[in-house]
């Protein structure tokens, strides 16, 4: 009796028929010599495969190349823009590190001028003053003997010769008589004439002072307003100078 030719599941090793599809043990179905053909498509797909892998391992160093170049050109730029920042503050005071703060060298502002505002003088203070001052009065010498038509407050008005001017009393003689008048000064008003009685000449010419004080006072005003703008000016300047180190302070 011929014996029966057999051959092993590849799937679970079993003994079974050559000629069996089915494996009698695992029910798996047994392969009819496609085997020859498979490998070499195997072999082809892991061939595709590899060269497909090839590839985007080419492509995955190329992107890494471009990155490493792209960050070497960044810190080259990086290195050109420090060295011209370092050039640009090469003078400029060395800081201590962040964090800590630097007081920045504040200038001082200028005092304030030691210039007192003047005080603008009172006319009628000035003038009254002056009158009653000795010394002023003493200055002014009427010449006696002339004439003068002198006005009186009431209106009346007559031609006369000036005898005498003294203590604030006026004499005088009327003209083409002998008879002798006295006036006091408050009751006398300026002569049409030249000749000007004593206490009106003496007001006249302490207003001419008066004037002159007035002069003075504008002239030491605008002194004083100058130095004033001035001492402003510098103040502003040395402020604009200490917000400035300020600010680098601040950096």
């Amino acid at each position: 009796m011929e014996q029966m030719k057999t051959k092993i599941c590849k799937y679970c090793d079993g003994e079974i028929s050559a000629k069996a599809k089915i494996c009698r043990f695992c029910k798996a179905k047994q392969g009819t010599g496609a085997g020859i053909l498979v490998y070499p498509l195997v072999i082809a797909l892991a061939a595709g495969a590899g060269y497909y892998g090839f590839k985007e391992y080419s492509k995955l160093q190329a992107t890494k190349r471009a990155e490493i170049v792209a960050k070497a050109e960044a810190a080259k730029k990086l290195e050109v823009q420090e060295k011209q920042v370092e050039d640009k503050f090469a003078n400029e005071p060395v800081r201590e590190p962040a964090g800590v703060y630097v007081k920045p060298d504040l200038k001082e502002l200028p005092s304030k001028p030691a210039i007192t505002k003047p005080v603008k003088p009172s006319k009628e203070d000035f003038i009254q003053e002056k009158l009653n001052d000795p010394e002023f009065c003493s200055a002014f010498k009427v010449p006696l003997n002339k004439k003068a038509l002198l006005k009186l407050t009431n209106g009346s008005s007559f031609k006369c010769t000036v005898l005498d001017v003294e203590s604030g009393k006026v004499t005088i003689q009327l003209k083409d008589s002998n008879a002798k008048m006295s006036f006091s000064v408050n009751d006398i008003a300026p002569s049409q004439r030249k000749f000007i009685f004593k206490s009106v000449y003496q007001t006249i010419e302490a207003t001419k002072l008066f004037e002159h004080e007035v002069l003075k006072y504008e002239e030491g005003l605008q002194l004083y307003r100058d130095s004033m703008e001035q001492w402003r000016m510098e103040c502003e300047i040395i402020n604009k100078e200490n917000e400035a180190l300020q600010n680098k302070a601040s950096l």
